[in-house]
């Protein structure tokens, strides 16, 4: 008669979290258990709940690329500094594939971009 949603805290243990985070990498497993570690079961169960929903959003090697600079930063891992890492990371990625789009658009032959060739630099 349980709804769903609260049946997934049943099942919201340190064992079950360390098994997901290995599913997602060496890197994540490691901030997990740090979390465990360093702060009250609770704090850190609700912390990791919020590290999973986060998989909705970005993709798992988003999510361990994040999780290893955080670990490489810091002893002491947050969730915050963590989410502030997959969010600029992912900023990053956006502006880079723009900027590529940007330089597909533009070739030599655009007549109003003066560049080496027009002054002389290229030739």
């Amino acid at each position: 008669h349980m709804p769903d949603h609260h049946r997934y805290f049943l099942d919201h243990t340190p064992k079950q979290s360390i098994e997901w985070a290995e599913t997602i990498g060496e890197n994540m497993t490691i901030f997990i258990r740090t979390l465990l570690e360093q702060r009250s079961e609770k704090q850190a169960l609700t912390q990791i709940m919020h590290i999973r929903h986060l998989e909705k959003r970005f993709e798992i090697d988003e999510m361990e690329n994040a999780a290893q600079r955080l670990l490489l930063a810091t002893h002491n891992p947050t969730l915050s500094v963590y989410k502030t890492i997959l969010n600029r990371n992912k900023k990053r990625a956006d502006a880079k594939g723009t900027d590529d789009r940007l330089s597909d658009k533009t070739d030599e032959s655009y007549g109003f971009v003066r560049g080496a060739n027009y002054y002389g630099g290229k030739k």
